[in-house]
């Protein structure tokens, strides 16, 4: 595996890849977290019907139009009537801004936390204003929907994806949130990294990450470097 975080960044490490070693180039699986995740999730034979996902069904893609999940927030905290859902009117009459709601919620999730966390219930007192009963209510919506958005990609793909892989190679991966750091801890096989030499004899792959901690512009996102200094005591 080799993965990244922009298209951009793929295409770029694509064409080094294939540049170096030529066509053995094609047998990697090789893009964006979100993108080999979504590519897993919408073919994966062993996956129940629920959880295959066509990518009209994600809230955060419009083709020239402002994406679903916005007025989905607009309406929670405006109040409205979601055009896409049998729900009625719905709506917490709440003053602030839907987008700082929808990137508080989807930072909290790319640290893995969920709506009953004891970890979300600590910081609620420094939240904007009923946040726990907006996230509630907009996953209730994206069921009612059967929709899913770029959170629950990497959500699903971590709590469900087995595959193994020899050798796993992250790029910019100072920018890596917790759930990206699940998979590619997944991805090489430590599920237990509370014994780290158990876990480097069983694992059946190996980690390189290139990185630059001073460099991690993404924690208004969730980007986690201290969960890389954390496994630097797991690694080779």
């Amino acid at each position: 595996y080799c993965v990244t975080f922009t298209k951009l960044a793929s295409t770029a490490m694509k064409a080094k890849l294939e540049a170096l070693i030529g066509a053995p180039a094609k047998q990697v699986r090789l893009g964006t977290f979100h993108a080999l995740a979504l590519r897993w999730l919408r073919s994966g034979d062993s996956l129940p019907p629920n959880h295959r996902w066509n990518v009209d069904q994600c809230l955060e893609v419009g083709k020239g139009a402002i994406p679903k999940q916005t007025w989905i927030w607009e309406a929670i905290l405006r109040g409205g009537k979601i055009k896409w859902s049998n729900r009625g009117r719905v709506g917490l009459d709440i003053q602030g801004k839907p987008k700082d709601y929808a990137l508080l919620v989807d930072v909290w999730r790319s640290r893995r936390f969920t709506v009953d966390s004891p970890e979300v219930l600590a910081m609620v007192d420094a939240a904007p204003e009923r946040i726990l009963d907006a996230w509630r209510l907009y996953e209730e919506i994206k069921a009612d929907l059967n929709a899913f958005d770029f959170a629950d990609v990497l959500d699903r793909y971590a709590a469900l994806n087995r595959d193994r892989a020899r050798m796993i190679i992250v790029d910019e991966a100072q920018d890596c949130a917790q759930v990206q750091l699940d998979i590619v801890k997944q991805l090489a096989g430590w599920s237990d990294l509370k014994d780290p030499a158990a876990s480097l004899q069983t694992a059946p792959g190996r980690i390189s990450m290139f990185l630059d901690i001073r460099q991690s512009m993404y924690s208004f996102r969730g980007a986690y470097p201290e969960g890389i200094l954390e496994m630097l005591p797991y690694s080779l």
